[in-house]
C-alpha cells in the first residue's frame, strides 16, 4: 500500500479501532479512528480520505446507514464494510452501497490489511 494513503476506521469497538489503527498505520501514513457513525460522518466533511473502513453494527448510525449517507451526498469514497451479522454476499448484493470491499467479523489483522489493499488498488484502477 502507498504510504501516503489516508484512512478512516469507524467502529464502536474501542479495542478493534486501536488494533486496526496500529496495524494499518504500519502501511499507511495516516489512519484516523472514530467510535460512532455520526462522528464518522463529521470526519468525512472535514478531511479527505482515500478509504473508509466501517463496522455495520453500531448504535445510532450503522455502517450501512453511514455508507448510504455518503452515497446520497454523491461521495464516491471507497468503503470496506465489516459485519459479523450480515453475510458478505448480502452486503455485496446491495447495489446502493457500492462497496469497495466487505470483511466478515471477526477478522484477523492480515485479512484486514489484505482487504484494505484490495479496496485501495481497486479504487486506483477505477480512478
Amino acid at each position: 500500500m502507498e504510504s501516503s494513503r489516508r484512512l478512516l476506521v469507524v467502529d464502536a469497538g474501542i479495542c478493534i479501532c486501536k488494533i486496526s489503527v496500529g496495524v494499518l498505520t504500519t502501511s499507511c501514513s495516516h489512519v484516523d479512528n472514530v467510535e460512532a457513525g455520526e462522528t464518522g460522518w463529521v470526519g468525512f466533511q472535514v478531511k479527505n480520505y482515500d478509504l473508509a473502513i466501517t463496522d455495520n453494527n453500531m448504535p445510532k448510525v450503522s455502517g450501512g446507514e453511514l455508507v448510504k449517507k455518503l452515497r446520497s451526498e454523491r461521495m464516491t469514497l471507497p468503503v470496506a464494510l465489516a459485519s459479523g451479522t450480515i453475510p458478505t454476499e448480502a452486503l455485496n448484493a446491495n447495489s446502493s452501497l457500492r462497496l469497495a470491499a466487505t470483511l466478515p467479523k471477526p477478522f484477523k489483522m492480515d485479512s484486514l490489511v489484505g482487504t484494505v489493499k484490495k479496496a485501495l488498488d481497486g479504487a486506483a484502477l477505477s480512478a
